[in-house]
């Protein structure tokens, strides 16, 4: 992330790490029709954030990943309208 912003949701299918540096504001928003901020979706996929804020704004959880995918996060706010604040990532 280079640039302070609200950030639409993600499909993310292969690894990545996705960080904002300091100084730096990011937050990934699902809208309202979508199942989370974060869909991580694929074999062997690891996805590492930081830095971010992530919201999901309905009942969905803010994070949703496949059996088979690892999320890690650092320095990472998540948080639902509705939903239970604890997640397997």
């Amino acid at each position: 992330m280079l640039d302070s912003a609200d950030y639409g949701n993600a499909v993310i299918t292969q690894s990545v790490s996705i960080v904002a540096p300091d100084g730096v504001y990011a937050r990934v928003t699902a809208p309202n029709d979508q199942t989370a901020a974060i869909n991580i979706s694929g074999e062997n996929v690891t996805v590492a954030l930081r830095g971010l804020s992530v919201r999901a704004l309905t009942r969905n959880l803010p994070v949703r990943r496949t059996p088979a995918a690892r999320c890690l996060a650092r320095a990472t706010i998540f948080s639902s309208a509705t939903a239970p604040m604890s997640w397997d990532l």
